[in-house]
């Protein structure tokens, strides 16, 4: 039987320890596999990738950043599009918001919140 990508297929019984007992009843069972999801046994949330990219580029965003390997070269050039984005939604919203000149910022901070 073929595991689903993600997760990791074992044929046991149950367990006879209650820990581990308690976690395999918690998670699901297929006939006689215990399907374990794949983020519960790693604590970080990644995904595998097959990406088509032109090696040249990665190789110069790696160099550039001064990056060990492709995926930290990718990850950070992921980490700057994004915030990036972010900035020109920003940059966007100006002349938006209609601005109070009677507005003062210091009477609002002493007010007391409930």
């Amino acid at each position: 039987m073929r595991a689903r990508k993600g997760v990791t297929v074992s044929q046991t019984d149950p367990p006879k320890s209650t820990a581990k007992a308690a976690f395999v009843k918690a998670n699901r069972f297929w006939g006689d596999f215990e399907l374990v999801p794949h983020i519960s046994m790693c604590n970080t949330l990644h995904m595998a990738t097959n990406l088509a990219l032109d090696d040249s580029l990665i190789e110069a965003a790696r160099r550039a950043g001064g990056h060990r390997t492709k995926k930290e070269a990718v990850t950070a050039a992921l980490d700057e599009y994004i915030q990036r984005r972010k900035q020109l939604r920003i940059l966007e919203s100006f002349g938006t918001v209609d601005f109070d000149p009677t507005y003062d910022y210091k009477a609002e901070r002493s007010k007391k919140r409930s």
